[in-house]
């Protein structure tokens, strides 16, 4: 790196520039590298090594970004921090269609460290898992987090959407047992 800036940061940048350039192995092994030699990940370091995480699941690297995120979720201590980590393995384990492990991290997340789940962040994980449940073919237990999530919800425009997705549900299962 230059003499003036930390090198932690110019990994980072590198491992970009990499996935600008469509060398996304390349940028995976070089983020693998810079967070196994942290000891400790403060949160500072945290966001910006997500920022370039959220690069390689944006090209479509999910196995490679599930790999790095589990890594960092180990060497972060902040809960808070360790619930988001948790939501983006969840969005890389449905992009890759494994439906049941990403609706388990989804509700990993909503009530993370002894979360409710009825915080903002709580409610959009449990949506989240909700939809995974549902694509998993899991469909009572879809509906059973959706009739959940209504029960707390007071927002009209959020009430009609889990109404229509629980109605969704119920429709797709009628198509699976008539004729």
């Amino acid at each position: 790196p230059p003499d003036d800036d930390d090198p932690e940061g110019w990994a980072m940048r590198r491992a970009r520039i990499l996935i600008y350039a469509g060398d996304n192995r390349e940028a995976a092994v070089l983020l693998s590298g810079l967070i196994d030699r942290q000891s400790g990940v403060d949160n500072n370091f945290a966001d910006r090594y997500l920022q370039v995480l959220f690069d390689l699941q944006t090209v479509g690297y999910h196995r490679e970004a599930l790999a790095l995120l589990e890594s960092l979720y180990g060497h972060v201590d902040s809960a808070p921090l360790q619930r988001e980590i948790l939501f983006w393995q969840a969005d890389s384990q449905s992009a890759l269609k494994n439906h049941r492990a990403a609706a388990e991290l989804y509700l990993r997340s909503a009530t993370h460290n002894g979360q409710s789940g009825g915080d903002p962040w709580g409610h959009t994980a449990r949506y989240r898992a909700a939809e995974e449940l549902g694509r998993a073919g899991l469909a009572r237990d879809a509906r059973d987090v959706y009739s959940r999530l209504l029960a707390v919800t007071a927002e009209p425009a959020r009430r009609t959407v889990i109404e229509r997705q629980i109605q969704q549900l119920w429709l797709a299962g009628r198509q699976t047992t008539t004729p």
